[in-house]
C-alpha cells in the first residue's frame, strides 16, 4: 500500500496534466476568492487516487516555508506550469496563510490504508487530513478531495439516520431528507 499509494509515484503524462490543471483551477479559485469543483473521470485502474493523493502532496509542499523548486536533474525539462503554480501558490500563502486540505474517503478500509500510508510517508502529509464525509462538519477548508464520491451518501437506506441528521443539523440544512453528503462538502470547502 505505501508503494501504491506513495505520494512520491511518478505520474503518467496525462496524470501530471491533471493534477497541474486541478492545482491552477485551485489557485484561480483563492486569488479570485470562488469557489471550483473539478471532477476528474477515468475507469478503474487509470490513477484517480494517485492523482489525488500526488496534489494533495503538492498542496501540502507548498505550504511548507521552507522548500523551493529546484530541478534536480539538470538534463530533465522544467515543467514551466508547475514552476509558474507553485510561485502563485507561495504568494497566496505568504498573503493568506497555509491552505487547509482534506481528502474524504467514504470507505472505512481505504480511509484506514491512506491514513497509514500518509502516517509512514509524513513530510507533511498526516493522519488527519484523511477524513470520513461526516468529518467534515468540524472544519471549513480550502480544498477537499473526495475519492469514490459516488459512494457519499444520502439519507435512504443508511442504518446511522440520527448521526446523519445531527450532521446535517449541525451544518445549517433543515431537511435532511432533502441533502446529500455532497451538499455537506461543497458547503464545507471552496475548492472540492
Amino acid at each position: 500500500d505505501q508503494i501504491k499509494y506513495s505520494p512520491y509515484m511518478t505520474l503518467t503524462p496525462e496524470q501530471k496534466k491533471v493534477s497541474n490543471d486541478v492545482l491552477e483551477s485551485i489557485i484561480e479559485s483563492l486569488e479570485n476568492n470562488s469557489n471550483t469543483t473539478n471532477v476528474i473521470h477515468g475507469s478503474a485502474g487509470t490513477g484517480k487516487t494517485i492523482v489525488a493523493i500526488n496534489t494533495i502532496f503538492q498542496i501540502v509542499y507548498f505550504n511548507n516555508q521552507n522548500v523551493d523548486v529546484i530541478n534536480p536533474d539538470p538534463d530533465e525539462e522544467i515543467d514551466e506550469k508547475f514552476f509558474s503554480l507553485f510561485h502563485r501558490f507561495r504568494s497566496y500563502i505568504k498573503t493568506h496563510g497555509d491552505i487547509s486540505v482534506g481528502f474524504v474517503l467514504p470507505m472505512t478500509s481505504l480511509r484506514n490504508t491512506i491514513k497509514a500510508v500518509f502516517r509512514a510517508t509524513g513530510n507533511g502529509l498526516r493522519p488527519r487530513l484523511v477524513i470520513g464525509p461526516n468529518d467534515v462538519r468540524n472544519t471549513i477548508y480550502d480544498v477537499l478531495f473526495v475519492d469514490e464520491s459516488h459512494r457519499l451518501a444520502q439519507r435512504r437506506n443508511i442504518t446511522a439516520m440520527g448521526a446523519y441528521d445531527n450532521v446535517c443539523r449541525a451544518l445549517g440544512f433543515e431537511n435532511p431528507t432533502d441533502t446529500t453528503q455532497l451538499d455537506w462538502i461543497i458547503k464545507q470547502s471552496k475548492c472540492r
